[in-house]
């Protein structure tokens, strides 16, 4: 099975990207929090999991009103995220002790869930940044201020734009041969939503990831998506988010999508 993670890493786009910035316009809400956050200890890709980590698992315990098991809910968060389980990575055993750090509350989560959120971030990535082991992945109190921020933000945006539909979500019916698995993130009735913490407000890979994600949708046989009218990336880094009509999308960037990367057969 290759997801969208490993079905787009080769991919070679043109400049500018196969979603144009210019097709993006920037979403009218303003949610400041008056917060600048500061310099993190971490590589920005583990605090980018570590964040959507959290996000998501967040926003499903809020959806289950606290009633389904934290472990299946983490698991369908790791696969989501990062495409696959901490029980298939090398550092398994890691893992399976960061990830039951990550216990989700009422009133949120507190340092020490954001400190093993990096820890398996940094696990589920194989990331080799100087650490003889997983452990030595500490986010110092500055790095876990700022992971918790965006995850409030994400919380405020979803608020405000939802009700949100679907969370790490199947696309049944919708894949090709090329990209056989993969999850999206967030649905709410206006928008199918991706999310980067980049410094970038909008990187030309979570572009690309959000364009895969909408051709998956537009196959699926699930009827919450068969009507996906724009689609968007929110940034909580920034605190900003764009988003797009899907009607907008030329229609020679979704065949050559579907058919040169998801491989979808007319």
């Amino acid at each position: 099975m290759t997801g969208i993670i490993a079905g787009t890493a080769g991919v070679q786009q043109p400049n500018g990207g196969l979603l144009k910035l210019e097709f993006f316009d920037p979403v009218p809400i303003s949610l400041n929090d008056g917060r600048v956050l500061s310099r993190e200890n971490l590589p920005g890709d583990v605090i980018d999991g570590a964040v959507k980590i959290l996000s998501c698992l967040d926003a499903l315990v809020r959806d289950t009103g606290f009633d389904v098991d934290d472990r299946l809910l983490l698991k369908r968060v790791e696969e989501t995220v990062f495409e696959r389980t901490h029980s298939e990575v090398p550092d398994s055993r890691y893992a399976e002790a960061f990830a039951g750090g990550i216990s989700p509350r009422i009133g949120g989560f507190d340092n020490a869930a954001a400190d093993c959120a990096c820890k398996l971030s940094y696990c589920m990535q194989r990331k080799d940044a100087g650490y003889s082991n997983p452990s030595r992945v500490r986010a110092d109190d500055r790095t876990c201020t700022n992971i918790l921020t965006m995850v409030a933000r994400m919380n405020a945006f979803l608020d405000v734009m939802g009700p949100v539909r679907r969370i790490c979500f199947r696309f049944p019916g919708g894949y090709g041969r090329a990209v056989s698995s993969g999850f999206g993130m967030f649905l709410t009735d206006e928008c199918l939503w991706d999310v980067t913490t980049s410094p970038d407000p909008l990187p030309e890979k979570a572009r690309l990831a959000l364009l895969i994600r909408y051709v998956l949708s537009r196959g699926s046989k699930d009827p919450a998506l068969a009507d996906v009218r724009n689609i968007g990336i929110m940034n909580p880094r920034l605190h900003c988010a764009y988003m797009m009509p899907a009607k907008d999308i030329p229609q020679d960037v979704l065949e050559y999508a579907a058919e040169g990367i998801v491989g979808i057969d007319d």
